[in-house]
């Protein structure tokens, strides 16, 4: 009688528990984020496929983006001319504990993670300030344009992707 007392009040209290957490969202707020930034629960608007339009002349660069599962997301980015890949990076987007994490890794360099710092349904921004550049990456949509910028406290690149 008594364990079934006990398993009846743990139930309880992690009804309870959920239940709270539903209703009150800055119970799931990580250190740091108030909870108008609010990480968001998917990413699916970066899926697909997308050609950048403010390229420089003679170069097409290209992004694949798709879902690996509910917190994880791969892209590709790369850079060609004259049919030859000039630039090549893989990104991973991938939810820890409530925080969207970019990693992106540069061919023959390390991987870089950029930490979350700000969600909303169709858009993110990540940080890492112990690099040079960037230091912030961002990607949000607007109408059905795709767009990026990475940038530092100087400097800052613009990238519009149209889906193909």
């Amino acid at each position: 009688m008594r364990v079934l007392s006990l398993f009846i009040i743990s139930v309880m209290l992690i009804s309870c528990n959920n239940t709270a957490s539903k209703e009150d969202p800055k119970l799931k707020s990580p250190p740091g984020l108030s909870a108008s930034v609010q990480p968001a629960d998917e990413m699916d608007w970066l899926l697909g496929e997308w050609e950048r339009l403010n390229e420089e002349d003679g170069k097409t660069t290209l992004e694949f983006w798709e879902k690996e599962n509910p917190g994880r997301y791969k892209g590709i980015g790369f850079t060609m001319q004259n049919g030859d890949t000039i630039k090549l990076e893989k990104m991973t987007l991938a939810k820890s504990e409530s925080l969207w994490n970019l990693t992106v890794m540069v061919l023959n360099e390390d991987a870089v993670t950029f930490t979350g710092t700000h969600f909303s349904d169709k858009t993110f921004t990540a940080e890492n300030n112990e690099i040079e550049f960037p230091n912030t990456i961002k990607y949000w949509m607007k109408a059905d344009t795709l767009k990026a910028s990475v940038s530092n406290s100087d400097f800052e690149i613009l990238f519009d992707f149209m889906k193909r």
